[in-house]
C-alpha cells in the first residue's frame, strides 16, 4: 500500500515539473490561420487545409514549441484583437507574437486569380521585431489544388531552415526527445537466477524464493520524463509482473511437486539517454521498488501427503512474500517516428529478502509512446 502511494506521488510530482526537453533550447512558435484574404466562398476550405498542411511540414522536420491556437486565440480576443479576417497581415502577427511572448510566428494568406492560388508567407522573429522572411508561393487552383497545398506547405518547410533546428539532429546534440513523456510496454523473460536453486530437492515446508524458478516471464510498463532535472535523464516509474512455473524434486519422494509463482511489483528509478545515432539510444538506468508475491506449491502428486502445524494433510499450500528490489537496467531505443519507437533490453534484478536475496537476469522487447 505505501509503494503505491510512493509511485502515484512520483508520478504526479513528474507530471507537475516543467518538461526540460520542451523549454531548453526549443524555439517557441505560433503559427497562425492562413486566412481567405478575398473571402471567396469556393476556396473557403483551404484555410484548414494549408494551415494544418504546413503545421504537419513543420513538425514532421523541425524542433520546436507550438503555441496552441486556442491559447493565442484566446489572449488575442482578451486584448481586442476582434477581427480574425485582419489576421493574415504582418502587423498583427508582429503584435500577436509579441503578446504572446514567441520566438518566431508564421503567417499569411491566399488569392485566388484566373485559376491559379497565389499565397502571401510572413515569418518574424519577434525577439528581433524582424521580418526575416517574406515571400509568395504561386500554384494551381484547379483540379491539381492539393498538390498546390503540399507545394506550400514544403516551400515554407524549405524557407524556415535557416530558423528552426533539424529535429534529428536537435535530438541527437541535445540527448533527448523533443516529446517530455513516454509511455513503454515491454515483455520478456528470465533465464537466469543466481544463485541457480532450480534443481534443488524441495524440503516440505520450507520456503522457495522467486530465483528458485529458472524461467520467469515479465510483463512490465513504465512512465518516463525525459530530460528530468537535467539534460539526457529520464525518470521512470513503472509497474512489473512476473509469472513462472517449475516441478521441484521433493525430499524423500519420488513424485515431484509443481509450483507456480506471481509476482507484481513497483519500482522508480532514473536512467541516462545516450545518442548514438539519430534515430537510436541507448539508456542505461538504476532502481529501487518492491515486490509482493504468491507460490502455490502441489503436493497432490506424492504419495505422502504432507501435514499443517495442526496434522491435518494438505494437497497445495500458498504462501506470500514480499521483498525489496534493486534494479539494473540497460536498453536500446529505436525512434521510429514522432509518436512511437521499439526498444530491446537486459535487466538485472536483486530480489531482497529478510534473511537472504537472490538475483534474476532477464532479456526484454517492447515500443515506447511519445507523449
Amino acid at each position: 500500500m505505501c509503494l503505491s502511494r510512493a509511485l502515484i506521488v512520483f508520478v504526479l510530482f513528474y507530471l507537475c515539473l516543467p518538461g526540460q526537453s520542451v523549454a531548453a533550447g526549443l524555439k517557441k512558435v505560433m503559427i497562425m490561420d492562413f486566412k481567405n484574404i478575398e473571402k471567396n466562398e469556393s476556396y473557403q476550405y483551404l484555410e484548414s487545409s494549408i494551415t494544418d498542411a504546413v503545421k504537419k511540414s513543420l513538425k514532421a522536420k523541425f524542433a520546436f514549441r507550438e503555441l496552441a491556437p486556442k491559447v493565442w486565440k484566446a489572449k488575442a480576443k482578451k486584448n481586442f484583437f476582434l477581427h480574425e479576417d485582419e489576421f493574415y497581415t504582418k502587423n498583427v502577427a508582429l503584435q500577436l507574437g509579441l503578446i504572446n511572448n514567441q520566438d518566431i510566428v508564421i503567417g499569411g494568406g491566399y488569392k485566388i486569380r484566373s485559376g491559379k492560388i497565389y499565397t502571401n508567407v510572413h515569418i518574424y522573429d519577434i525577439g528581433k521585431k524582424k521580418l526575416v522572411k517574406e515571400f509568395v508561393i504561386k500554384g494551381y487552383a484547379d483540379n491539381r489544388i492539393f498538390a498546390s497545398v503540399e507545394k506550400i506547405a514544403q516551400q515554407i518547410a524549405k524557407e524556415i531552415e535557416s530558423i528552426l533546428p533539424n529535429k534529428d539532429n536537435w535530438e541527437k546534440n541535445q540527448g533527448g526527445s523533443i516529446y517530455a513523456n513516454q509511455l513503454a510496454l515491454n515483455g520478456g523473460y528470465s533465464t537466469f537466477s543466481f544463485p541457480d536453486n532450480s534443481a534443488q530437492k524441495l524440503q516440505i515446508n520450507s520456503g522457495l524464493q522467486p530465483g528458485d524458478f529458472k524461467v520467469l516471464f515479465n510483463f512490465f510498463g513504465e512512465y518516463r520524463r525525459n530530460n528530468f532535472l537535467f539534460a539526457r535523464v529520464i525518470g521512470i516509474a513503472g509497474m512489473q509482473y512476473q509469472n513462472g512455473a517449475h516441478s521441484f524434486s521433493a525430499e524423500g519422494h519420488a513424485a515431484k511437486v509443481d509450483a507456480t509463482v506471481s509476482i507484481f511489483s513497483g519500482f522508480l528509478g532514473l536512467g541516462y539517454s545516450i545518442p548514438l545515432a539519430p534515430k537510436l539510444t541507448i539508456t542505461p538506468s538504476l532502481g529501487l521498488g518492491g515486490s509482493y508475491g504468491t507460490i502455490n506449491l502441489d503436493y497432490s502428486q506424492l504419495a505422502v501427503l504432507p501435514v499443517d502445524s495442526t496434522g491435518k494433510s494438505i494437497s497445495q499450500q500458498d504462501l506470500t512474500y514480499t521483498s525489496m528490489l534493486a534494479i539494473a537496467d540497460v536498453r536500446f531505443g529505436y525512434h521510429m517516428n514522432s509518436t512511437m519507437g521499439l526498444e530491446a533490453g537486459s535487466k538485472y534484478q536483486q530480489v531482497i529478502f529478510q534473511n537472504a536475496s537472490s538475483g534474476q537476469l532477464s532479456f526484454y522487447l517492447g515500443v515506447f509512446f511519445k507523449l
